[in-house]
């Protein structure tokens, strides 16, 4: 934790003493890591697409942590624990071929993967993807 900045030190011991309400209306705690898939060329959230979540190591390794199919708005709530989420580097994969398969689309892309670099995990971080059966894009959103 050494590394962190100083706020983002502070977050995480308050976020540790914190104790989650036990109430049966309360909503589960958001993921610090989401995504949200929307397919441009119909303008539609991708639901049904197959993303996972790897922590890349020192050495290359990739270590699957986590994978789920997108919601009807394009999302996976809870993709990732916030336990699992530390420090370091990630791949997003989204299986598009065969989400375009299901729209009976062809695609020049068989799959997206996204890589990047977390460097304080108490901090929410959100990883888009704007998608099409061409062309891809995303960004750090927030």
């Amino acid at each position: 934790m050494t590394d962190l900045h100083p706020s983002a030190r502070r977050l995480k011991v308050i976020s540790t003493n914190i104790t989650p309400s036990s109430s049966a209306n309360s909503a589960p705690r958001m993921s610090l890591l989401t995504t949200h898939v929307l397919n441009a060329s119909n303008g539609l959230p991708a639901q049904n697409l197959k993303i996972s979540v790897s922590k890349i190591t020192s050495s290359g390794e990739s270590i699957h942590l986590s994978s789920g199919l997108t919601n009807s708005d394009g999302k996976i709530p809870g993709l990732l624990s916030n336990d699992q989420f530390v420090a370091g580097t990630y791949k997003m994969r989204f299986e598009t071929e065969e989400y375009f398969n299901q729209l009976n689309t062809e695609t020049f892309y068989p799959y997206v993967e996204i890589v990047f670099k977390i460097k304080e995990p108490v901090i929410h971080h959100h990883v888009p993807l704007l998608l099409s059966p061409y062309n891809y894009t995303t960004y750090r959103g927030s």
